[in-house]
């Protein structure tokens, strides 16, 4: 009998805490939807996704060093 309810204890505790995990918050409009900015910011200004020249890599490693 006690581990039956030391079990279920333990699922009840696993079962409550991933019910909540996204909350009510509203999800980001996607990138298609999004309208492109065009304020210039310190690091430069929002690109238009459909008019892409280059791509750029960014690998990171295990050791949490990027190339």
């Amino acid at each position: 009998m006690k581990h039956t309810l030391i079990t279920l204890a333990m699922l009840a505790a696993i079962g409550s805490t991933t019910a909540w995990a996204h909350g009510d918050a509203k999800q980001a409009p996607s990138a298609a939807k999004k309208t492109i900015s065009t304020e210039e910011k310190s690091f430069g200004r929002e690109g238009d996704p459909k008019k892409v020249t280059r791509t750029i890599n960014v690998d990171m490693s295990d050791r949490m060093r990027y190339t």
